[in-house]
């Protein structure tokens, strides 16, 4: 089972369960909004891939990832935006997040991408 920790709104967190329903190795085991929490939660949970919306107040996901590299966690961040552009990928891929990918992804993208990340690759749009 691999274990899926969400940092988005709420909406997101949302269609990202409706993407994930039906896979079923995949597994949500915790949302956050904040960055104090989701740090909580990725330290206490561990889990293997944490999926982080950026842009939403309160919750910077640079830095959010930034801080799971540097406490040495297993966790592999993938990065939603509604960007379209690749104004983010290069201080996404400095943070030590894994992945970047569109919100309106579809589900067969999303699992594509977080099955990519947890093989040990990278997950990057073309632009």
């Amino acid at each position: 089972m691999i274990r899926v920790l969400l940092a988005a709104q709420p909406h997101v967190v949302q269609e990202v369960n409706r993407h994930l329903h039906p896979s079923p190795d995949f597994a949500v085991v915790g949302t956050a909004l904040d960055d104090e929490h989701v740090l909580q939660l990725a330290r206490n949970l561990q889990p293997d891939l944490m999926l982080i919306e950026l842009g939403v107040p309160g919750l910077n996901g640079l830095d959010v990832t930034k801080e799971i590299v540097q406490a040495g966690l297993k966790t592999k961040v993938l990065i939603l935006t509604t960007s379209e552009s690749d104004t983010y990928l290069i201080p996404i891929v400095r943070a030590g997040a894994r992945g970047f990918l569109h919100l309106s992804a579809n589900e067969y993208q999303l699992v594509e991408a977080m099955r990519t990340i947890l093989a040990g690759d990278f997950s990057l749009p073309a632009f």
